[in-house]
């Protein structure tokens, strides 16, 4: 994503703990943050800024 920009991103996953970047659960990545979840599956809504890797 360019710099400067934002994207929310909607992951399928069984709870928020379950998705990770790489072996760090995305709650703790800077520049993420949790919006919520929704759905049967629990696709957990994640915004995430721009040129933060």
């Amino acid at each position: 994503m360019p710099a400067g920009t934002e994207a929310t991103l909607t992951l399928p996953a069984v709870s928020a703990n379950a998705v990770r970047e790489g072996r760090t659960p995305l709650a703790a990545v800077d520049g993420v943050r949790l919006e919520g979840s929704r759905g049967r599956t629990g696709d957990a809504p994640r915004r995430r800024r721009g040129g933060t890797g």
